[in-house]
C-alpha cells in the first residue's frame, strides 16, 4: 500500500504545481513524510515497552482505515486517463524481482551471506529484474519508460540518492542496535536519542528546497554533505559509555544533512525529465526502497561480521561499529564528489 500511495502522491503534486515551484512544494511534501516517522519512533518505543509490540498493529489498522476515508472524501483531482493497458507480465516480473532482492538481503541478518535463504531469493530477483528491464525496452507500452535512464543527469541524481538512502536506512537499523545492544540503553531512550534528528529532518526537508530555490542546487548539497560528514565522524567515537546527549547530537547533525539533501536532489533529478515525471517518480521511489532495504541489512551484517558474529556490550563490538562508521564517511565523501562534479542547475544544462 505504501509503495502505491507514496509515488502517487508525489506524481499528483508534480502535476498540480508549476515546475518552477517544485522545490518549495516538495519541501512541504517532505515535511509530511518526515513528521510521522518521528512521532512513530516515540510512540512506538513507548507502546513496546509498556504494552508490548502486538498492540502497534491495532493502531496501524485504525490509522489505515482513517486514511482510506480521508482519501475517498478529499482526493478528487482527475487529470484524465490515457487508454494505457497494464502489462501483466511486466507487473509480475517487477514484483517478483523487487521482492526477491529485498527479501534476500533482509535475510542476511538472520542467515549467513552464503545461505540458500539469501542467495536463492536474490538470484531469482535479479533474473526477474533483468527480464523486466529487457521487456520494457521491447514492448510498445511499457510499465515504466526506462529510457529516462538515458538522461545522464537524472541517472546521476538517482545514484546519489541511492547512496544516501543506503546510509539513511542502514543507520536507521544500526543505531538502535548500538544504543541497545552495545551501550545497553532501553527502547524509550533509543527513541529519545533519534527524536531530535527526526525533528531536524522535518525542518530541513523544507529548508533544503528553499535554499536550492534561492541559492542554487549546490548550496543544500554542500551543507548537507557537511552535516553528514560531521555526524558520521562523530559516530566513529561512539563507545559503550557515550552519553545520551552525545549520541543525540550526532544523530541530529546527521539528520540535518539528510534533510538538506534528499528533497532538493530528488526534485532536481525528476526535473531533468519533467515531461516524464510519472516514470521518474516511479524509478526514484523503487530504487529508494530497494537500496534502502539492502542498506539496512548490509550495514548490520558488516558490523556483526566485524564483531565476530555477535554484537554485544563489549570492546570488539565498539571497534566493529567504528569501522562501519568509517565506511559511512567514505560513502558521504563519494556523494559529495559526485554531486560537485556532475550536478548543475537546469538552465546550465539545457
Amino acid at each position: 500500500a505504501y509503495g502505491i500511495i507514496m509515488p502517487y502522491t508525489q506524481i499528483l503534486l508534480l502535476k498540480i504545481v508549476p515546475e518552477n515551484q517544485w522545490q518549495m512544494f516538495m519541501g512541504i511534501y517532505g515535511i509530511s513524510i518526515a513528521f510521522t516517522p518521528v512521532l512513530g519512533m516515540i510512540l512506538g518505543g513507548y507502546i513496546i515497552d509498556i504494552y508490548g509490540w502486538k498492540n502497534i498493529f491495532s493502531i496501524f489498522i485504525v490509522l489505515s482505515l482513517f486514511t482510506l476515508v480521508l482519501g475517498l472524501l478529499f482526493v478528487k483531482v482527475d487529470f484524465g486517463c490515457e487508454d494505457y493497458p497494464l502489462d501483466i507480465a511486466s507487473a509480475i516480473l517487477s514484483f517478483v524481482g523487487c521482492f526477491g532482492v529485498i527479501f534476500g538481503f533482509t535475510n542476511i541478518s538472520q542467515f549467513s551471506l552464503i545461505s540458500i535463504n539469501v542467495i536463492m531469493p536474490v538470484i531469482v530477483g535479479v533474473i526477474c529484474l533483468v527480464l523486466f528491464f529487457k521487456r520494457q525496452n521491447r514492448i510498445e507500452k511499457p510499465l515504466i519508460n526506462l529510457n529516462i535512464l538515458k538522461n545522464r543527469y537524472f541517472t546521476i541524481g538517482i545514484l546519489v540518492l541511492a547512496i544516501g538512502y543506503f546510509m539513511y536506512n542502514g543507520c536507521t537499523a544500526l543505531i538502535p542496535i548500538f544504543v541497545q545492544g552495545i551501550a545497553s540503553y532501553d527502547a524509550i531512550t533509543t527513541s529519545l536519542i533519534v527524536f531530535p534528528g527526526g525533528v531536524a529532518l522535518i525542518i530541513f526537508n523544507f529548508v533544503g528546497p528553499l535554499l536550492a530555490t534561492r541559492f542554487g542546487i549546490k548550496t543544500p548539497i554542500f551543507l548537507g554533505c557537511t552535516g553528514l560528514m560531521i555526524g558520521h565522524i562523530l559516530m566513529i567515537f561512539f563507545t559503550r559509555d557515550s552519553s545520551v546527549v552525545f549520541l543525540a547530537v550526532s544523530q541530529f547533525i546527521r539528520y540535518v544533512g539528510f534533510g538538506l539533501l534528499f528533497i532538493p536532489i530528488s526534485t532536481w533529478a525528476i526535473s531533468m525529465v519533467s515531461d516524464k515525471s510519472e516514470d521518474a517518480s516511479t524509478v526514484y521511489n523503487t530504487s529508494r526502497e530497494i537500496v534502502g532495504s539492502i542498506g539496512s541489512s548490509i550495514l548490520v551484517v558488516v558490523t556483526s561480521a566485524l564483531a565476530g558474529g555477535e554484537i554485544g556490550p563489549n570492546s570488539v563490538s565498539e571497534v566493529a561499529f567504528t569501522q562501519t562508521s568509517i565506511i559511512l564517511v567514505i560513502l558521504t565523501a563519494a556523494i559529495f564528489i559526485i554531486s560537485m562534479l556532475f550536478i548543475k542547475e537546469k538552465d546550465e544544462i539545457y
